[in-house]
């Protein structure tokens, strides 16, 4: 005698039970269709892999350049001051680690077209722009400024593409309100 299926058992995806982006032809309808994302989406995810690759050389810059660094903060306090000297490279490896790492996290959620990802995302990217304009306070060696300056233009690239209409779209799903995948 032939064990059957109970309902309980099968695999079948109904509206209440199946994980977001099933059944709707984004992620895959178990067809064995996949949906490939905007291009606006591709640029995206390729910008945050570079942003990951800038930031893993001006971390090394920092690494070799670092007595330039100390100079130039040293230059707006003078050697009476209590301040003590800042130590540059392990927190540039630090926020380094974490910020790459929050990247490299989000990354599979933006293409699996989770608006909270693209969100993080975004506010990662901002919080990234806000470090590079106070870094650019200390008056930085000009290797420095010249990578602030080309990183603050791929920022908003990135911003740009975020926050596309074709992204938004992507992560909102066909037909859903505004408000309903935040």
């Amino acid at each position: 005698m032939a064990q059957q299926d109970s309902p309980v058992d099968s695999p079948v995806d109904s509206p209440v039970d199946s994980p977001a982006g099933v059944g709707d032809g984004r992620v895959g309808d178990g067809g064995g269709q996949t949906f490939r994302p905007p291009a606006s989406v591709v640029r995206s995810v390729r910008l945050l892999w570079g942003l990951v690759g800038v930031g893993l050389v001006v971390t090394v810059l920092v690494a070799v350049f670092w007595d330039q660094l100390v100079e130039a903060w040293s230059a707006g306090h003078p050697p009476s001051s209590t301040i003590k000297q800042p130590v540059f490279v392990p927190v540039v490896i630090v926020s380094y680690v974490t910020f790459a790492g929050l990247i490299l996290t989000l990354l599979p959620f933006l293409r699996g077209a989770h608006n909270w990802a693209r969100h993080s995302l975004a506010a990662t990217v901002v919080f990234i722009v806000v470090s590079t304009v106070a870094g650019l306070r200390t008056e930085p060696p000009p290797v420095f400024v010249a990578c602030a300056v080309v990183s603050l233009a791929y920022n908003a690239v990135l911003l740009f593409l975020l926050w596309h209409k074709d992204t938004t779209a992507f992560v909102r799903g066909p037909g859903e309100p505004a408000a309903s995948r935040d």
